[in-house]
């Protein structure tokens, strides 16, 4: 697949990156497969704790995007979307700020 991006880069004469990797909606590709560029997962680690269920739908669908690369995101993620359920609003926002 990249070789074949490679291939159009050396078609329209430009020349491709010379690093052998490719940057593309927050994912990099190289010859070896795709990983999470490193600034995107920094952003999700850095990402404040949601204090409302409404900041916490955010914060998932963010995650969801890149759950092909979480170790045991489906073992997570069903955790905290325990805390959208109706009554676990006061628990999710108890939480967030710390109690």
């Amino acid at each position: 697949m990249l070789s074949d991006v490679f291939d159009r880069f050396r078609t329209a004469h430009l020349n491709p990156p010379s690093a052998g990797a490719v940057q593309y909606l927050g994912h990099i590709m190289s010859e070896s497969g795709g990983c999470a560029d490193p600034q995107k997962v920094a952003a999700v680690r850095n990402w404040p704790v949601p204090t409302s269920v409404t900041e916490l739908q955010i914060f998932l669908s963010l995650c969801f995007y890149h759950h092909q690369f979480v170790k045991d995101f489906a073992t997570i993620a069903p955790s905290l979307h325990q805390f959208m359920k109706k009554g676990h609003k006061q628990d999710c926002e108890k939480r967030g700020r710390g109690n």
